[in-house]
């Protein structure tokens, strides 16, 4: 049993590691808002309100807290700035509409402004005519320290929330322009070889595919990419005053303008990815500089997003349209923990396309959410697609997947370790569970022994496993320990992680 008052005093008392530790058990366990509950009629309020605000991150919490809002809406006037601060960000996160005469109230009367930003985000979240114009009435404060910048933009994401931009359509481009493919690390050349067949000239610049093209759409004929990016500015000055500046003096308004119907500010988010960067300072001062009648900070709903790469003290700056929808992989209703990505699955399949034939015989062991079914049912097609998982939550995603993706297979909750099929399969394809993401690697060695020795009895005379896993040298040695011939390993990256796809044959 969870002792919460222990838990309590050392969060209160401990130094940061313990304090962070505290927190996050505290937040896990089962009914610790009501023990927090009881701690806000004393001297440690605040804290007990800011694990409140951990736990309620949960849909549970949040639940059972509904009906208490009243007993934390006094807070919001204590004489402990931090404490109101908490409680607006509880009371938030709670979600009840009708303690918002209670924040603007705060509001009109909070004169710390690091408190400010929590109350208007509050509102934010709960929405309604009564917040809405409370919002719409605050003027953007003026200024670059700390607190002006973080009220400025709790101003601008609440409104992105109340009375979010009408979104632009994508019209199209009005002049060929360049357009970079973001390729799965280690798999250019797949994605290379695939624009090649598709007659879709391409060349490869540095670590992204750059195709230069009147049609965006007609770029989607291609699978094994992540996104296509728009190039803006290169050796930009790794500030984000410079950054706006170029944004600004570019023409990067102008030019949306150009591929987009309607009028008025585009909803924006800036995406900042590199070292050492403090991205919600470096944002915030971004859009504190850039004219705001072009773009809107709304981090929550956008139709640009602006994708800054930093690198010793240089910027990259292209731009992602979300006004445009990427059609490949609509069928993909859900996805299970550990999926792979579709554009990973795509470039797998198709750098290993020579194996494949429309004759075979297709089984997924480890099926997942379908991915390569489906992936491989676009490449070319099959005689016969069938697809295992152990988890009934994986079995019905699957299947949903497979019918949304016009598939049709025959997908089975069941354990593949026993599987026996009467006519056997030309392919095996499977993305195995490895350590790092489900499991140990004790499990996996026990489970890679069985299924390396029950293949070759499915496996039809001439078909192939490609077997894609992070447990390199585990499936390796095992592998040729049951006596199968690895005819190639392809490594790459994915999700954080390095695995391998391994082609294997009798």
């Amino acid at each position: 049993m969870t002792d919460l008052q222990a838990l309590f005093t050392q969060y209160i008392e401990g130094n940061a590691k313990e304090q962070e530790r505290a927190a996050k058990q505290i937040a896990q366990t089962n009914g610790a808002q009501a023990f927090l509950m009881e701690k806000l009629s004393g001297a440690q309020a605040r804290a007990a309100l800011a694990l409140l605000g951990r736990a309620a991150r949960r849909e549970s919490v949040r639940w059972a807290l509904m009906d208490k809002t009243q007993e934390i809406v006094p807070l919001l006037t204590s004489e402990d700035a931090k404490t109101r601060k908490n409680a607006a960000i509880v009371l938030g996160q709670i979600g009840q509409r009708a303690v918002v005469p209670a924040l603007c109230g705060a509001l009109s009367k909070e004169t710390q402004q690091f408190v400010r930003p929590s109350l208007i985000l509050a509102l934010g979240q709960l929405g309604g005519t009564e917040a809405q114009q409370a919002v719409k009435a605050l003027p953007l404060p003026e200024g670059t320290d700390k607190n002006t910048l973080a009220e400025r933009d709790a101003i601008q994401k609440a409104l992105s929330r109340l009375a979010p931009q009408k979104s632009r359509t994508f019209t199209g481009f009005a002049a060929p322009r360049p357009v970079w493919l973001m390729p799965v690390n280690g798999l250019i050349g797949s994605l290379l070889a695939e624009a090649r067949a598709k007659h879709i000239e391409v060349k490869q610049k540095g670590s992204v595919v750059e195709a230069v093209t009147r049609s965006l759409p007609s770029l989607y004929a291609l699978r094994g990419f992540y996104e296509a990016l728009l190039p803006f500015a290169v050796g930009v000055k790794a500030e984000p005053e410079a950054l706006a500046e170029a944004v600004e003096a570019g023409g990067l308004y102008a030019l949306l303008c150009q591929m987009h119907d309607g009028s008025g500010a585009f909803p924006t988010r800036l995406e900042v990815r590199g070292p050492g960067i403090d991205r919600a300072a470096f944002a915030s001062k971004f859009f504190a500089r850039v004219n705001g009648a072009h773009f809107v900070n709304s981090p929550s709903s956008y139709d640009i997003e602006l994708r800054c790469w930093i690198k010793n003290g240089q910027a990259t700056l292209s731009v992602r349209l979300h006004t445009f929808q990427d059609p490949r992989f609509a069928y993909r209703l859900e996805s299970v923990p550990a999926s792979m990505h579709p554009a990973v699955a795509a470039a797998l399949l198709y750098d290993h396309r020579r194996y494949m034939k429309q004759t075979h015989t297709v089984l997924d062991p480890f099926c997942g959410a379908g991915t390569l079914l489906i992936e491989r049912k676009k490449l070319m097609g099959a005689k016969a697609f069938t697809g295992l998982d152990i988890s009934p939550k994986a079995f019905s995603i699957a299947r949903a997947n497979c019918h949304e993706a016009g598939l049709h297979a025959k997908v089975f909750n069941r354990d593949c370790r026993g599987f026996h099929s009467d006519f056997g399969y030309d392919e095996i394809l499977c993305n195995l569970p490895f350590g790092h993401r489900v499991g140990s690697h004790e499990q996996n060695e026990r489970l890679y022994d069985d299924i390396l020795q029950q293949w070759p009895k499915i496996l039809r005379p001439g078909g192939f496993v490609l077997a894609v896993t992070n447990d390199k040298q585990l499936f390796s040695a095992l592998a040729t320990r049951h006596g199968w011939k690895i005819a190639s390993q392809m490594a790459f990256s994915a999700g954080g992680l390095s695995p391998t796809a391994f082609l294997l044959q009798r």
